[in-house]
């Protein structure tokens, strides 16, 4: 039974928020809304994610789309709803809280922003990352999405008309009377666990909001039975119902799960750096001992398609590091048939030679300003869309081809733009989070499809040089078991 909606603006945020309920053993999906198929949600479910893919929507738009989902979960007696926001608070941040509220017929909504495991932070309202005020960050220079304020209740009041509250951190927060949206300090992983246990004393969390920082803590509170179960009989007689705006594809069934997904703790185990968890993240005995997550020795393909300095910084890491590949041209990411021409074969071709070879391979879809601004001028030339969804349509299109010659093992993409390109030349499969192989890394089966690789995937905006590198290190070379990466070392990498 469904006990738990996390909306989503962006695929990638769906999935590193998924997985947080998914590697506790909670079976989770990730969906899109909008595609246009049908079926019936298996009883063994516990968390749906659904990407409403609302991030570069007009905020009246972005508006609908998320009340729609609300309104659906509150229909379907759902216990939980969790909006799912930027890190960095980029998107439709107001107009999206506001329609959750509206949705679910709520007067009220915890909002959490932190993600403190990254250096994002709350203090007095103020979002900061990385020690400095968000709209001083990179993230100011978002080519498609750019935050110009850091104090959370102005950024919401640009889109909202809703009363905004600071509860500061220091003790048990006090939310006792307290209407509209409460935006909460935080600085560390303590300080969330501490907000989610006051929320549920108080009866508190049936509508909150944040990013996978937040929904860690939530996680860990649904994982070991501290938040209250459904309702007797809520959802007894809706757990069949046929789903409208959340859709799954054509021809799923119930139990069509990959038979290591869907038995009773058959989840494949966690994996990490060594050390880079802290002691208690995961439940003692809730993932085999044995074991791998992904598959390791196999072939890593890797799609970046974020404009980010962060991604930028780790593609250069890992080419230097024997990565081998293909940078996209302008040309190749904006004409809409590119992806059927002679040239894309010979591409797929050398990806599948690189792999051949044992190397990992990547398609470099995007590689800074000067390479957005060579796709804005060769656009403007030819009269063709560079809007950021278009681009990852065709990138999606490309790694389609790709995908189809090369084979790999393993698919790891980085942006959420370009993963919900790519899913959506794959026909939007419905995925299952499993795993975090990094924070904010997530390892995904794709459920009841035709693709035989593991899906790893990544946010845009964060993480060290070397991400990239350590994923495929653990992937490509190293056995992954529930213990870490046996063999690690950083010196490796």
């Amino acid at each position: 039974m469904i006990e738990l909606l996390v909306i989503a603006d962006d695929f990638t945020g769906a999935l590193d928020t998924g997985v947080q309920f998914g590697k506790r053993g909670l079976k989770t999906l990730v969906v899109k809304s909008a595609y246009a198929g049908s079926g019936a949600l298996d009883e063994s479910v516990r968390v749906l994610c659904v990407d409403a893919e609302t991030r570069h929507l007009s905020r009246e738009d972005a508006y609908r789309a998320v009340r729609r989902l609300a309104a659906w979960a509150a229909g379907l007696g759902v216990t939980y709803i969790y909006k799912k926001t930027d890190s960095a608070l980029r998107g439709n941040i107001g107009s999206e809280l506001l329609a959750a509220m509206d949705g679910a017929g709520a007067d009220r909504l915890m909002f959490v922003p932190a993600f403190p495991e990254y250096g994002r932070v709350t203090e007095g309202g103020v979002h900061y990352v990385g020690g400095v005020p968000v709209s001083l960050s990179s993230f100011a220079h978002d080519p498609f999405e750019p935050v110009n304020n850091s104090f959370v209740p102005d950024i919401i009041k640009t889109q909202a008309d809703v009363v905004t509250t600071v509860i500061r951190r220091g003790g048990r927060p006090d939310i006792h009377g307290q209407r509209g949206i409460c935006v909460f300090d935080a600085a560390t992983d303590e300080d969330l666990v501490d907000i989610c246990a006051a929320l549920k004393e108080t009866g508190s969390l049936s509508l909150t909001a944040g990013c996978a920082g937040f929904a860690a803590a939530l996680a860990r509170a649904l994982a070991v039975g501290e938040l209250p179960a459904a309702a007797d009989g809520a959802l007894q007689t809706k757990t069949k119902a046929r789903i409208q705006d959340v859709s799954l594809p054509d021809g799923y069934l119930p139990g069509s799960f990959p038979p290591v997904c869907s038995l009773p703790g058959s989840f494949p185990p966690v994996c990490s750096l060594p050390g880079s968890f802290p002691p208690g993240c995961f439940l003692p005995g809730s993932f085999p001992s044995g074991g791998c997550v992904g598959k390791p020795g196999g072939r890593v393909l890797l799609v970046s398609g974020s404009l980010h300095e962060a991604t930028v910084g780790q593609m250069q890491y890992a080419k230097a590091k024997g990565f081998a590949g293909v940078s996209l041209t302008a040309e190749q990411k904006l004409e809409p048939d590119f992806h059927l021409s002679a040239e894309c074969g010979q591409l797929a071709r050398e990806i599948r030679a690189i792999l051949g070879s044992g190397k990992p391979a990547y398609i470099e879809g995007a590689a800074g300003a000067e390479d957005a601004a060579l796709c804005r001028r060769y656009a403007l030339e030819r009269g063709l869309s560079a809007e950021p969804m278009r681009i990852a349509e065709n990138i999606g299109r490309i790694t389609k081809r790709i995908l189809e010659t090369a084979e790999p093992a393993n698919l790891f993409v980085i942006g959420g733009d370009t993963l919900a390109g790519i899913l959506g030349s794959l026909g939007n499969p419905v995925l299952m989070p499993v795993a975090e192989l990094l924070p904010g890394v997530a390892l995904s089966k794709i459920v009841g499809g035709r693709y035989g690789f593991d899906l790893i995937t990544k946010a845009g905006g964060f993480g060290p040089p070397d991400t990239a590198v350590a994923v495929a290190s653990m992937l490509n070379r190293k056995q992954v078991t529930g213990h870490g990466v046996r063999g690690l070392k950083r010196g490796d990498l």
